[in-house]
């Protein structure tokens, strides 16, 4: 199995932004200035910005993505605002909400202005929703997020998230820092370990055992449903055709991560597949 552990992406500038409203921002800019401070200690560069609408947002994507082209910028861009279940991220000063759909969209963008290595840490109440728009098929809109699955609480992000930088600039270890001082209410993805997962599922669940040998009868009728008349040739078409699992890692690794090769080869994919087989038979 993927160790999330091993992830890394490459950065070189901390970028908050926030969109919360002038009486709240006052523990808002505490962390900021503090971080500010460690960024500069770490020498590392740091910008912050308070987001006034929802096109000043999208203005300042497309700025950050402008600058990860020309001067391959790789930013942590941590977003500080408030998180609606359905409706998305809030931007107080305007009353507007971002829907997830549309974040997701624009993070999408910037992943691929600074090549797949986007890392996000959303403060947000259920800022894990931006993931509920992946698909294998689409390019992803991060290399790794840290996000909220449920609500959180603003004292819990003021007293943790500096923490975490520190702890993250000290080791430069983002799981580690991520365990130490984030884990009780956010959750570590890893657009990596994504793919991993949906690929074991689909071993699992097609290529293994009675399941995969019922998937072959059922491309071998659907052959003959569709006019093929002599089932031996049929048979050795859908066994062709199921025998090139090797290419979904590469078709997939593409479309969803724009690379040709990953951490994990097809081999890891089937062995994980295949112990959770051997555990399900022994329960």
């Amino acid at each position: 199995m993927m160790n999330s552990s091993h992830t890394t992406v490459e950065y070189n500038c901390i970028i908050w932004m926030t969109g919360l409203c002038d009486e709240e921002l006052n523990s808002s800019k505490r962390v900021s200035d503090d971080l500010d401070v460690l960024c500069l200690y770490n020498n590392i560069s740091y910008f912050s910005d308070i987001i006034i609408c929802k096109k000043d947002f999208e203005y300042y994507i497309d700025r950050l993505c402008e600058a990860a082209l020309v001067s391959k910028l790789k930013p942590i861009l941590n977003l500080d605002f408030h998180g609606s279940d359905v409706q998305g991220i809030s931007i107080s000063r305007s009353s507007e909400f971002i829907s997830w759909e549309e974040l997701f969209y624009m993070l999408r963008k910037l992943n691929k202005a600074t090549e797949g290595n986007l890392f996000v840490v959303c403060s947000s109440c259920f800022g894990l929703n931006v993931i509920k728009q992946i698909k294998l098929t689409e390019y992803m809109p991060f290399a790794i997020l840290i996000a909220a699955k449920q609500k959180t609480t603003f004292g819990y992000v003021e007293d943790n998230i500096l923490p975490f930088y520190q702890k993250l600039l000290q080791s430069a270890d983002i799981f580690v820092s991520y365990d130490y001082c984030l884990k009780n209410e956010f959750q570590f993805v890893v657009a990596e370990n994504i793919l991993f997962r949906s690929l074991t599922c689909y071993v699992y669940n097609y290529c293994l055992g009675a399941a995969y040998r019922q998937r072959k009868e059922d491309l071998v009728t659907d052959y003959v449903n569709l006019g093929g008349k002599n089932v031996n040739l049929g048979r050795k078409f859908i066994k062709e055709k199921t025998g090139k699992k090797v290419d979904i890692l590469k078709k997939y690794s593409q479309s969803f991560l724009n690379c040709d090769q990953t951490s994990f080869n097809f081999k890891d994919v089937v062995d994980e597949a295949v112990n959770i087989l051997k555990k399900n038979q022994n329960s």
